[in-house]
């Protein structure tokens, strides 16, 4: 008891408090930004068991603030590293390895075994299984999103509150939704909000304080604003008005539909017009920094933002040096997301162009072949 003689000082806690935690559990899903800060202080309080799973190997890229990690971590599995660094830092935790992704076929399995669970994935889909597997196995969860300087929180499933599907009932298109590999994020934030996802864990297994259910907590670490956004059970919920009914899928609950195949123009196919030597307008529409590290010889750079706040033909092209409304244009980011939207953008504007599939990480896989 020595080690948590602080927190067990606390009246909502006190030693009672302290055993009920030694036998409880909880399943951290994505062991990165949100989930290394998670874990280490579920770990300092003194969870009895935590499952860490993830399926990713650390990048150099993680290490501004996946803080579980060194340079010497790269490479190497995440859970494996995770659950070496926690152990070290507090032996009396029970911590398991799940080296797999999030499926619709394991979820229930997995879940099933541990009394709460945090969501730390970074990507819409997971979000939603997450979601359905809790609902289906009457877990509560903690689910939380960073975007730059800003990040959100709450919990679902709790107590028979609102689901994530109550909030937001599907999935948004995955082609127009920018990842923090495209749109960036400040190390610190999943910093503040992976604590947070602690605290509200601490609060659900220990039954103090108040629970963020049926709330969403936004902060914004630029202007240090802080909203609360309230929210009520959905009774058209399909998910937690019939919890025994659920399906578990993987990826996203309905097809695309916002950018038609016919707007994207394939690595194999761009590279055959290059080998024609036809004539086409490449816009890249990443970031200068991004542009200026690796691009298309003679493209026009063009960032997202610059394209969307474009009112017209007119301003767009005022944009790009020397692009002619004639022009056969591509544009092209890092991964396709950012492209895909700025072809939706140019299209409500009468422009047409296309969209490199996969961007230009598919490119360099591509002409690497």
């Amino acid at each position: 008891m020595n080690r948590y003689v602080r927190q067990s000082y606390l009246r909502e806690v006190g030693p009672a408090g302290q055993e009920v935690l030694k036998t409880k559990s909880a399943l951290i899903v994505g062991v990165g930004g949100l989930g290394s800060p998670a874990s280490i202080y579920l770990a300092a309080a003194g969870l009895g068991r935590i499952g860490l799973l993830d399926f990713d190997s650390v990048e150099e890229s993680n290490l501004n603030r996946q803080i579980l990690f060194t340079s010497d971590s790269q490479g190497l599995p995440k859970v494996d590293v995770a659950k070496k660094q926690l152990s070290a830092f507090n032996p009396d935790v029970k911590f398991e390895a799940v080296n797999d992704k999030l499926l619709a076929q394991n979820a229930g399995t997995i879940f099933e075994s541990y009394d709460v669970i945090v969501d730390g994935s970074d990507n819409f889909s997971t979000k939603y299984l997450v979601n359905d597997a809790a609902v289906k196995t009457g877990k509560s969860f903690v689910s939380a999103s960073v975007f730059q300087f800003s990040g959100q929180i709450g919990v679902f499933n709790y107590n028979n509150g609102p689901c994530y599907r109550c909030l937001f009932p599907s999935q948004p298109d995955p082609g127009l939704s920018l990842s923090c590999a495209e749109a960036g994020v400040m190390g610190y934030v999943p910093g503040v909000i992976g604590l947070m996802q602690a605290s509200e864990v601490i609060k659900i297994l220990l039954n103090i304080g108040e629970v963020l259910s049926g709330k969403l907590l936004s902060i914004d670490t630029l202007i240090n604003g802080f909203e609360t956004f309230s929210y009520d059970k959905d009774p058209r919920c399909h998910a937690c008005s019939s919890p025994s009914e659920v399906q578990l899928l993987d990826g996203p609950s309905s097809p695309s539909t916002s950018l038609a195949q016919k707007y994207l123009i394939e690595p194999e196919d761009l590279r055959s017009i290059f080998s024609k030597d036809r004539s086409v307008s490449l816009v890249d529409v990443r970031s200068p920094h991004e542009h200026s590290s690796s691009s298309f010889p003679s493209c026009t750079s063009i960032p997202l933002d610059n394209v969307l706040n474009a009112k017209s033909k007119d301003e767009f092209f005022a944009f790009g040096d020397g692009l002619q409304t004639s022009d056969h244009i591509i544009l092209y980011c890092q991964s396709g997301v950012r492209s895909q939207i700025a072809v939706n953008h140019l299209k409500e504007l009468g422009i047409k162009s296309l969209s490199l599939a996969g961007g230009m990480d598919r490119w360099l896989q591509v002409t690497n072949d």
